[in-house]
């Protein structure tokens, strides 16, 4: 059985199940309620399945939540899942710096990757209405 040793990194503990639990957690907190669900959306395809960890309900929107324990590698179910959403907006949360980037999709949708240190997942609503506030 592994121990779970407070010198390593979430990256390093349990590929990424505890980062998840975290964010989780931290959106239960940030949102608290009875009736409050956490959500996540899959596309199951026989050649192509996708999974998006969280789905962020904000301001009449879905807003997708991606959350990496290692490297941020390509992001794939983000981006099928922002080929068709109705807004162009997503959120990646990792051992980052705070970075709003500008992304495209293979098709060429653009849309705005809030790339989120864990630190600041409490604060999720308040970093959203910093970036939405033009298409809000």
């Amino acid at each position: 059985m592994g121990e779970l040793g407070f010198n390593k990194g979430i990256s390093e503990t349990h590929y990424g199940v505890i980062a998840e639990h975290i964010v989780g957690q931290e959106f239960l907190a940030t949102d608290f309620s009875l009736s409050n669900d956490l959500h996540f959306w899959t596309r199951e395809k026989a050649d192509a399945s996708a999974e998006v960890d969280f789905v962020f309900p904000y301001k009449s929107k879905l807003i997708l939540v991606e959350v990496k324990a290692g490297s941020i590698g390509k992001l794939r179910s983000l981006y099928q899942f922002i080929e068709n959403a109705p807004h162009a907006i997503a959120l990646c949360v990792h051992q980052c710096e705070y970075l709003v980037q500008k992304a495209k999709t293979i098709s060429g949708k653009e849309f705005t990757l809030l790339n989120l240190p864990f630190y600041l997942v409490h604060h999720i609503r308040r970093e959203l209405d910093k970036i939405v506030q033009p298409w809000a």
